[in-house]
């Protein structure tokens, strides 16, 4: 499932800068061959120069956004649509935010809020919140160690029941404008 979903991921090249459209035309295709596994899938195009994130999602956790003016973190307010595979959707909700210097917006799979430790107690959307504010960073590679290392030891020596992924976005002091899309030919200044 996983594979196909690359594939047609990769197959419409025509949809990359517009969420909906892209989750929408992976989510026809899906239909049409599949009607017993789905997938859960957050997809947001950031514009540098104007320092937006453009998001849709498809039965997959709110992102969180760490607002660095304001040292806190929240969800983010994003409607959404039931995951894919099962039904084409009639419209994906589209969901436009403004980031700041120094912000952060962490994506995730349920396997982490959803993790249990030893004593069966979840560790949960509250908890993994508080983690961007706990690091004194903007190395995106030190916060989510900082997760990481929350997590396990958290859980203790209960295995994960699901998959875990974080992604971690950390909006640069100085507008940078270097893009490297794997899947273009030319990767480079943009």
């Amino acid at each position: 499932m996983m594979a196909m979903t690359r594939s047609l991921f990769r197959s419409c090249s025509t949809c990359r800068k517009e969420p909906d459209q892209m989750l929408s035309f992976i989510n026809e295709n899906l239909c049409r061959v599949n009607k017993e596994n789905f997938v859960t899938a957050i997809y947001a195009v950031y514009d540098a120069r104007r320092r937006s994130l453009t998001i849709a999602r498809t039965g997959h956790p709110h992102p969180m956004h760490y607002r660095a003016s304001q040292k806190a973190a929240m969800e983010v307010s994003c409607d959404g649509v039931f995951a894919m595979g099962w039904d084409p959707y009639a419209q994906v909700p589209v969901t436009e935010i403004r980031l700041e210097p120094g912000d952060r917006l962490l994506f995730y799979t349920d396997g982490v809020t959803e993790r249990f430790n030893e004593e069966h107690e979840l560790y949960g959307t509250t908890r993994l919140m508080r983690q961007p504010e706990a690091v004194d960073s903007d190395d995106p590679a030190k916060i989510l160690d900082k997760i990481v290392e929350d997590l396990s030891q958290f859980s203790g020596d209960r295995p994960a029941d699901d998959d875990q992924a974080v992604i971690l976005l950390v909006t640069a002091q100085q507008l940078m404008l270097w893009r490297h899309d794997p899947l273009a030919s030319d990767p480079g200044m943009a």
